[in-house]
C-alpha cells in the first residue's frame, strides 16, 4: 500500500537524520545546529503522518462518518461533460460502483434520480472520488462501473469492491471490527488505469512476465522503463506503486 511507500521514506529519513545527529554531537562546531536538524526531524515525522492519511482517506469506510441511507453532498460530471452539484446516498461499497441516488435539492425529492456508470464520467460523495471506466471486474462480462479513486495521476490507482460467495449469509465475529467484517464481505481489487487507454488493468495483469509488461506499460518513460529491464523492480504492490508514482511525476497529463 501507499502507507507502506510513506513509512519505507520515513525510515530512511530517520537513518540519515540520525547520522546527522551523531555527526553534530561529536563536532563541536556544529553543536549550535542540533535543534534545527531535531525541528527538520519533527517535520519529517508530520509530513509522513499526513502522507498515511491521504492514502488511507479514500477507503475510510467508518461508520461512524458514513450511514447507511444518509444524503451526503457531492457532484456529478455526466457523460456529456455536465456538472452538477448535489447530494448522493450513502450504500454499501460495492452498490456505490454499479449505481448512485442523486438529489440536487436533499431537500426535494423530485429531484431525486438514478444514475448509472454508463450515464456518468465521475461522481463524489462525502471525500470519496469514483471515476466511470470499461471494467466490471470479470473479463466475461463488458460494460462501465464506477471505480473508486485512491490516487490520481496520468496512472490513476483505484480500489474495486466485489461481493464475496454467500456475502450476504456471513456473520461478524465476535472480536471482528466493522471494516474487518467489510473487507471480508467486499474483497479488493487494486486496478490502474493510464490516460488514453481504452480499459484499466488489475494489478494481476503484472503478475506473469512483470519486467515485460511493466516496462511496455509506462514505455514512454525511457528511463524508467530502461530500468524495469533491468530488473530493478519486482513484482509487488509496493514496487508497482513506486513505479506508477516516478512515472506520474515525470508525465504530460
Amino acid at each position: 500500500m501507499l502507507v507502506l511507500h510513506c513509512f519505507g521514506t520515513y525510515i530512511k529519513l530517520e537513518l540519515l537524520l540520525g547520522k546527522m545527529l551523531y555527526t553534530l554531537t561529536n563536532i563541536q562546531y556544529f553543536r549550535r545546529n542540533l535543534k534545527a536538524v531535531i525541528k527538520l526531524r519533527n517535520v519529517f515525522f508530520c509530513v509522513f503522518a499526513i502522507c498515511v492519511a491521504n492514502s488511507v482517506n479514500a477507503q475510510n469506510w467508518n461508520p461512524n462518518n458514513f450511514s447507511y441511507g444518509e444524503l451526503y453532498p457531492g457532484y456529478i460530471v455526466k457523460a456529456d461533460g455536465e456538472r452538477i452539484g448535489g447530494h448522493i446516498k450513502y450504500r454499501n461499497r460495492y452498490v456505490m460502483q454499479n449505481e448512485i441516488i442523486f438529489y440536487r435539492d436533499k431537500d426535494d425529492i423530485k429531484t431525486k434520480k438514478k444514475y448509472k456508470p454508463e450515464d456518468l464520467k465521475e461522481y463524489k460523495v462525502a471525500d470519496k472520488v469514483y471515476h466511470c471506466l470499461n471494467y466490471t471486474g470479470s473479463a466475461l462480462t463488458e460494460g462501465k462501473s464506477a471505480l473508486l479513486v485512491v490516487k490520481n495521476g496520468c496512472v490513476s490507482e483505484y480500489v474495486w469492491y466485489e461481493r464475496a460467495d454467500g456475502y450476504n449469509h456471513l456473520l461478524q465475529g465476535k472480536n471482528e471490527s466493522d471494516e474487518d467484517f467489510a473487507r471480508r464481505k467486499y474483497p479488493e481489487t487494486v486496478v490502474f488505469y493510464k490516460s488514453g487507454d481504452d480499459v484499466p488493468v488489475e494489478l494481476n495483469y503484472f503478475e506473469e512476465k512483470f519486467t515485460k509488461k511493466m516496462a511496455a506499460y509506462i514505455g514512454e518513460n525511457k528511463a524508467l522503463s530502461s530500468d524495469v529491464k533491468s530488473k530493478k523492480f519486482s513484482y509487488g504492490l509496493p514496487a508497482v506503486r513506486q513505479i506508477m508514482k516516478t512515472f506520474n511525476e515525470s508525465c504530460d497529463r
